[in-house]
């Protein structure tokens, strides 16, 4: 069993109403009933062979630059005032192509970003081949 089905089995069977509880605690008492957590995996398992990761977050340069080609990452600081940029890492991982229109996911218009200029924290929203 991987962490990431456990986590995601956590959380969908965490409810609203677990305030006064700690909520990993609530899926935890309940992995006595074999039934329920058969079905609460079995839609973790389908909603990760949909595809589903949780998107990881970048805070270095050097992160970036690990980055395998094609990673589609991006930067929101709208609720600082800011843009929301999406940038996608080339082949070598030490540039960005850098979009300037929000919302536009690959408008590569030429304009190239070294890593350790980039903007941080950058959210990863597609990695090629996860």
């Amino acid at each position: 069993m991987s962490a990431e089905r456990e986590e995601l089995a956590g959380l969908l069977f965490t409810t609203d109403n677990s305030k006064s509880v700690e909520p990993w605690s609530e899926w935890e008492r309940c992995k006595n009933e074999p039934r329920l957590v058969e079905y609460v995996y079995a839609m973790a398992d389908t909603i990760l062979a949909a595809g589903y990761r949780k998107p990881h977050t970048i805070t270095t340069a050097d992160e970036i630059k690990d980055l395998p080609a094609l990673t589609m990452v991006v930067h929101d600081d709208m609720a600082n005032g800011g843009p929301l940029e999406v940038y996608v890492v080339p082949d070598d991982g030490t540039v960005m192509f850098k979009d300037r229109y929000p919302f536009h996911l690959l408008c590569m218009n030429g304009d190239y970003v070294q890593a350790e200029d980039m903007p941080l924290p950058l959210t990863v929203v597609y990695e090629v081949g996860k």
